[in-house]
C-alpha cells in the first residue's frame, strides 16, 4: 500500500493529473491504522508524506536526443529524492499527451534545455548541467 501511495504521487507529478495524488491520499486515509501498526511499511508511508510536503520538483529535459551518460550521472550524483524527471523530445509531441503541463515548454538555441517546475508551474528555462545540479541541491536533504 505504501509503495502504491508513493508511485501514485510520482505519477501525478509526471502527468500533471492530480487525481492520482487524490487516490494516494484516499489509500493513505484508508490504510493509515494498518501503516502505523506494521513497522516495516510505515517507513515507506513516511516517504510518501515527505515527498508531498517537501515541494517536489518536476524536472523537464528537452532535447532532440536522450540524455547521455554525463547528464544522467550528473543528475544522479545529487541526492534529491523529491523530484521526478521527464524527457521531452524537441521534435515530437507525444509526451504532451501524458503530461499536459509540458505542452508550451520549448528547447532553447537547439541545446539541451531544463525546466524546473513546482506543482506543474515551470520557472524560466536554462541550459547547463551545473545549473541543474544547483537546483537539485536546493531540493536535497543533504
Amino acid at each position: 500500500n505504501s509503495t502504491a501511495i508513493v508511485n501514485l504521487i510520482k505519477l501525478s507529478r509526471l502527468t500533471g493529473n492530480t487525481e492520482y495524488e487524490e487516490y494516494a491520499n484516499e489509500i493513505g486515509e484508508y490504510f493509515s491504522s494498518d501503516l502505523i501498526r506494521s513497522g516495516s511499511s510505515i517507513t515507506h508511508g513516511l516517504q510518501a508524506i515527505q515527498f508531498v510536503n517537501n515541494q517536489p520538483k518536476e524536472i523537464v529535459i528537452i532535447d532532440d536526443a536522450k540524455p547521455g551518460y554525463e547528464i544522467i550521472s550528473g543528475i544522479n550524483s545529487i541526492f534529491s529524492p523529491f523530484k521526478v524527471l521527464l524527457f521531452k523530445h524537441s521534435g515530437k509531441k507525444n509526451i504532451d499527451e501524458q503530461s499536459s503541463f509540458t505542452h508550451n515548454l520549448k528547447q532553447l538555441n537547439n541545446e539541451m534545455t531544463f525546466y524546473c517546475c513546482t506543482d506543474f508551474t515551470c520557472e524560466k528555462p536554462f541550459i547547463g548541467l551545473f545549473r541543474l545540479q544547483k537546483v537539485l541541491k536546493s531540493n536535497s536533504l543533504v
